[in-house]
């Protein structure tokens, strides 16, 4: 079941396009029937021709290409469940000369590294995103610029598993050649495995071995997967690829009966690492007794064995956990979980752990109030914990028509996920990092918008309302509550100030609808919530710019962003406010006009042109910031598509006019954008706008 796709790669003149690696991504809003793979890769030979050796599901697909090609059309295409095969065409559009930066990654033995990855990003006091490509199989590399406003320079650098990263020694400019990355290759680690029951080789195993956050990497996803699996010799491992710095080491015996090490932190210096020599022990398994003072069991509390990654850490309730596997993009910054488990009827639990160490004992509720407590698993008796009871806080959440309006996700375009239920949690007054429980874990409303919260600790609390909707920190604030150890507080919030009004309308530009464009808004919640911010991301327009968005009741103001080719323009902020009401119906149409924009710069004489001058320009909240190419020796720059509007103009002052002064400034500790220096305010109207600007005295020229 499914259709064959094949087709060629060519430019405008129809030249065949070696080599791409074009990726067409099944759209979730348009699959025919549930499909086993949404993503391919369609590789072009040396004719420029593909031939996907997988049938592809029926839908619709988006294009694109992350090699070097500027753009692709058609950017999408649609196969039809009727049809056996598709034959495409795709004409690709290279960046011209002078907008991209190639070159090449070496070892330090001049040999190429291939399929590292390249990253390029603007230099200190520069905007813009970073950029990330991948080196071929000869290690060369080529950036493409695909945003107009990264015109200035770009600090590049590589990372590869098994090499240290490598980065440019000064910014480089759009239109360098041969930019050459060198990687010192890392060397190797010995690591002998002990069964510390009995002091003699450990040969089963296999071991994880990743930097620390001191010896970060952009590639630590891939350093901390499990590696060398399998039977070594004499319990004798050599592990390849690790380079200068600081690792943490864990060994994972294969088998049940034993635990994993604990973390074993261990240098590489110029002259390479000692010989690593780890301990593995058999487990050992205690039952835990969770009661509470009054001797009665309590049953079904989360209990978690934890592992701390060094002396010097900690482990209490607000320690992060993580698995063996995701321990490293943790950073390191967390605990290890051993085991975790829930008590039975009888509050009892069996936990295997690792003996010879300090562990730590969490244990989470619900019906109590949570603990953690260091332990040790030396020894087969029993752990009795006992727990304080805690508060019990419940209520209910009004009015009805409110609670199906919590769990819509309106306009971010995915589903509402288990985690992502609405609820209710409490966040401590005196400590706004202190939540109970945890946001993930807040218990989600029941179906009549009833929540319950047993083993709270005592003291003042904020009663933190969790909804579903793409929010300001994704909760609300809704009330405050003092709660006393053994008590029972109970408190029903009627919010009809929250309940959703729907507007609708249509984007325009120009006086021509927006098709695709995304709509968002940004605002503040109505009385008496209004110091609480609220926003709502991406509502797509149809064919005819029409859109339609539930909101909270609340003041706004709506960006859009165009689509241009394959992606989004930058935002672009509406002039006019929109009020929504509780329950009410709105019409707000978004008239964007644009206009080209010529500026002329001179020095503060009013005459004298000035080459090389860069501006900004800043609209109103939340977001409307424009920065300018270079001018140019008339002291000219001009701007496209420029928003109608009011905006004040700044602009670097001479000392920190070049690429080096703002870069040594960063270095400093300082933020360039404080330095900027304030122009005066310029109107821009359609269809075109003309200013002279004479920067101020202030600014050096």
């Amino acid at each position: 079941r499914g259709i064959r796709v094949r087709g060629r790669a060519e430019d405008a003149e129809g030249a065949p396009q070696a080599h791409l690696a074009l990726q067409a991504t099944l759209q979730a809003d348009a699959r025919a029937f549930p499909a086993p793979q949404t993503f391919y890769v369609l590789r072009c030979g040396a004719d420029g021709a593909f031939a996907h050796p997988a049938r592809f599901a029926a839908g619709r697909y988006a294009v694109r290409a992350p090699d070097g090609a500027v753009s692709v059309e058609p950017a999408e295409f649609a196969l039809s469940a009727e049809e056996p095969a598709k034959v495409l065409t795709f004409k690709i559009t290279r960046a011209a000369a002078g907008e991209v930066i190639s070159g090449r990654i070496v070892d330090d033995s001049g040999r190429p590294v291939a399929q590292a990855i390249v990253q390029a990003a603007p230099a200190p006091g520069f905007r813009g995103g970073a950029m990330f490509v991948t080196a071929g199989k000869d290690g060369r590399f080529e950036v493409e610029r695909k945003d107009a406003d990264l015109d200035g320079p770009m600090t590049l650098s590589a990372d590869r598993a098994g090499y240290e990263r490598a980065s440019t020694s000064a910014p480089v400019r759009w239109g360098a050649r041969d930019v050459e990355l060198v990687m010192r290759k890392g060397g190797v680690v010995e690591v002998l495995v002990l069964d510390g029951d009995h002091g003699r080789p450990l040969e089963d195993y296999g071991l994880r071995c990743f930097p620390t956050p001191e010896t970060s990497r952009l590639l630590v996803f891939d350093t901390a997967r499990l590696r060398e699996a399998g039977r070594h010799a004499d319990g004798l491992c050599v592990v390849p690829g690790v380079t200068r710095g600081s690792y943490w080491l864990i060994v994972e015996p294969l088998g049940e009966d034993r635990h994993a090490s604990a973390p074993h932190r261990f240098e590489v210096s110029d002259s390479g690492a000692p010989r690593q020599v780890i301990a593995v022990f058999r487990s050992v398994a205690r039952t835990v007794r969770v009661r509470k003072s009054n001797g009665a069991p309590v049953a079904g509390t989360a209990v978690e064995l934890l592992r701390r990654v060094s002396a010097d850490r900690q482990v209490d309730l607000e320690t992060k956990v993580a698995s063996i596997g995701s321990f490293a993009m943790n950073g390191g910054s967390c605990a290890l979980r051993v085991t975790e488990g829930r008590t039975d009827e009888m509050g009892s639990l069996v936990l295997r752990g690792p003996p010879r160490e300090s562990l730590f004992l969490r244990v989470l509720g619900p019906g109590h109030q949570p603990l953690v407590r260091e332990v040790t698993f030396d020894v087969e008796h029993d752990l009795e914990v006992v727990v304080a009871a805690g508060a019990t806080f419940s209520g209910k959440i009004g009015p009805p028509e409110l609670l199906p309006q919590l769990h819509a996700r309106d306009g971010l375009g995915r589903r509402t996920g288990e985690d992502e239920k609405p609820g209710v949690s409490l966040r401590f007054a005196g400590d706004p990092s202190r939540e109970f429980p945890p946001a993930r874990e807040a218990p989600p409303l029941g179906a009549d918008g009833s929540f319950r919260l047993e083993g709270a600790p005592p003291g003042e609390w904020e009663v933190l309302l969790h909804v579903s909707t793409a929010t300001s920190g994704r909760a609300i604030t809704v009330g405050r509550v003092t709660l006393t150890d053994g008590e029972h507080l109970r408190r029903d919030y009627d919010l009809p100030y929250l309940v959703k009004g729907s507007v609708e309308g249509t984007v325009t530009l120009d006086g021509a609808p927006l098709e695709g464009a995304l709509i968002s808004f940004f605002g503040r919640l109505g009385a008496p919530l209004s110091d609480q911010r609220v926003h709502l991301q991406n509502v797509r327009c149809d064919a005819q710019g029409r859109y339609r968005a539930a909101l909270m009741p609340g003041d706004y103001r709506a960006t859009i962003q165009r689509k241009s080719g394959q992606k989004y323009a930058a935002r672009v902020v509406a002039s006019d406010a929109l009020r929504v009401a509780a329950g009410a119906s709105a019409v707000h149409d978004v008239a964007l006009r644009t206009s080209k924009l010529t500026l002329r710069v001179t020095a503060s004489d009013g005459a004298t042109p000035l080459e090389g001058i860069r501006l900004e320009l800043n609209g109103p909240l939340p977001d409307w910031s424009i920065s300018t190419g270079t001018t140019s020796s008339e002291g000219v720059v001009v701007l496209d598509d420029v928003q109608a509007g009011t905006f004040v103009v700044n602009t670097w002052p001479r000392s920190l006019a070049t690429d080096e002064a703002r870069a040594e400034l960063v270095r400093s500790g300082k933020d360039p954008k404080a330095s900027m220096v304030e122009v005066g305010a310029i109107r821009v109207t359609p269809p075109e706008s003309s200013a002279t600007i004479a920067l101020p005295p202030s600014s050096g020229y």
